[in-house]
């Protein structure tokens, strides 16, 4: 599944997705449906776990992970993969949910030529909901599977597809909306068994997200940095001379985190993206950063450096990634362990294993020289 190596402006038939590779602990919940009794699922007999996928082959009463093997938190990140399907449709993916009658909210995909993708609010259980975003008639592939996923933090939700941030939203708090609730699961909309659901996947977590607002103070408390930056609310975050910004001890991550930053090139000349960096102890320890080179083709590259003073680092690996595009793209640099595993608008594209000891919990931006076209439009460092 999802194997095409192109990146893409927000064009939502080229993106692609990733899942996480996390083992099952009392932060993380996967599901893969390779046990067909469903053990970890509130569920009903309509739904059934066959050569990995979940299916239902009727409408229903929904899937909700079971309490008692596992807990989510107020703050988590729940994602499934939809694999292809002749209806185009996925079963939604339900969050905020507590029972029956009380509130809930659904995330939902359309594939095909006319696909769309939704964010929906429903009273109770058999209310008939009320959609809170749409994005409509765009063409989204239905031969390769995608990831749907939802990163909530108390009330404030953000909506991701195929790795991408489509949309935010703050979750509703009225009386008659009661969402006290923060289980997830899966809802038996259509009475199709030909839609195949897995990697159903849970990750309590806490996020620090920016999308560097126009601030008095220019930058988020949460970063220390060398050089010259600069923020608006046209241009997100503008490196005015070389330097580094870099998370602080006010958000320190651990053993398992991930580290993302979404960037734009807003001229028509091929150029670098901004450096992710991750593993960061301090000044004059080791570290990691991750680059897309742009050229006749693009490249990611993972480089080590032995410290802030080493510009030019050592190249660990590399891979071709797409053809030259100058659109709005994610490099996501996912830590597990002595585990480098580096995605590309959502795309799994590099691993690699450390084995110097480097293992930093900072993480941040680096920019080798200024630019006036390269603007970083989010930094997001989940733990």
């Amino acid at each position: 599944m999802r194997r095409k190596n192109t990146l893409s402006t927000l064009v939502l038939s080229t993106l692609l997705l990733s899942s996480a590779a996390f083992a099952n602990s009392d932060i993380t919940f996967v599901d893969n449906f390779s046990d067909p009794s469903l053990s970890n699922w509130n569920a009903s007999t309509k739904y059934s776990a066959t050569d990995g996928k979940l299916s239902n082959d009727s409408w229903g009463s929904p899937a909700i992970i079971d309490v008692e093997k596992f807990k989510v938190d107020s703050h988590y990140t729940v994602s499934m993969i939809i694999d292809p399907s002749p209806s185009k449709h996925s079963q939604p993916l339900i969050f905020g949910f507590k029972d029956y009658n009380s509130a809930f909210y659904t995330a939902q995909v359309k594939m095909g030529q006319w696909g769309g993708l939704y964010l929906g609010k429903f009273t109770d259980i058999s209310s008939n909901g009320e959609k809170l975003f749409s994005l409509i008639d765009i063409p989204i592939d239905e031969t390769i599977a995608h990831e749907l996923k939802v990163n909530v933090e108390g009330d404030d939700v953000r909506f991701y597809f195929d790795g991408l941030l489509i949309h935010t939203m703050v979750m509703m708090n009225e009386n008659e909306l009661d969402h006290d609730g923060n289980q997830v699961g899966i809802r038996a909309l259509y009475n199709d068994d030909t839609i195949k659901l897995d990697d159903f996947t849970v990750r309590n977590s806490q996020t620090f997200y920016t999308d560097f607002p126009e601030t008095a103070g220019g930058l988020p408390s949460s970063f220390d940095h060398t050089g010259i930056w600069g923020t608006s609310t046209k241009t997100n975050l503008l490196n005015i001379e070389p330097g580094y910004l870099i998370t602080n001890d006010n958000f320190l991550a651990k053993g398992t985190y991930s580290a993302e930053l979404t960037w734009e090139n807003e001229s028509t000349t091929a150029l670098n993206s901004p450096s992710l960096i991750v593993s960061y102890t301090d000044e004059s320890t080791p570290f990691y950063t991750v680059v897309v080179e742009n050229g006749a083709d693009s490249t990611v590259r993972l480089y080590q450096h032995a410290s802030i003073e080493d510009a030019t680092g050592t190249l660990m690996v590399s891979k071709v990634v797409y053809n030259t595009d100058n659109g709005k793209n994610t490099i996501e640099a996912r830590m597990w362990g002595n585990d480098i595993n580096i995605h590309v608008n959502g795309v799994s594209q590099l691993s690699y294993t450390d084995i110097d000891g480097i293992s930093g919990n900072r993480a941040g931006i680096r920019y080798l020289e200024a630019s006036e076209s390269v603007f970083t439009r989010s930094f997001q460092m989940t733990k």
